[in-house]
């Protein structure tokens, strides 16, 4: 695999990761503000993630089914340490990761 196969990868996975967050605290804070703002930002995450991948084919690189999955158990493992976090400390931590996300994904 090459350099530009995993970074790619890689990238692709954390959309994955961020995709799964995202859904969960879309539902906790479903009827509030903050409940839209999830909204907004997983149907940009989707388009993001789905440009990714088109340019994944055309540059023929296959994706890592691996990366993917070791990506959404990781998020699953996150899922539960916010929990014990707590509402307002699990919050934080999360748009913490995805502001991470964010800032890679501007650097891609």
């Amino acid at each position: 695999m090459t350099n530009l196969e995993i970074y790619l990868n890689d990238h692709l996975a954390g959309a994955v990761a961020a995709l799964e967050l995202i859904d969960h605290r879309r539902e906790e804070y479903k009827d509030e503000p903050l409940g839209k703002f999830f909204e907004s930002l997983k149907a940009d995450i989707d388009a993001d993630k789905e440009t990714l991948r088109e340019i994944m084919r055309s540059l023929g690189i296959e994706e890592s089914s691996v990366r993917q999955t070791g990506a959404w158990a990781a998020e699953k493992v996150a899922h539960a340490r916010l929990r014990i976090a707590g509402d307002e400390s699990g919050l934080v931590l999360a748009l913490e990761g995805l502001i991470m996300g964010i800032l890679g994904k501007r650097m891609l």
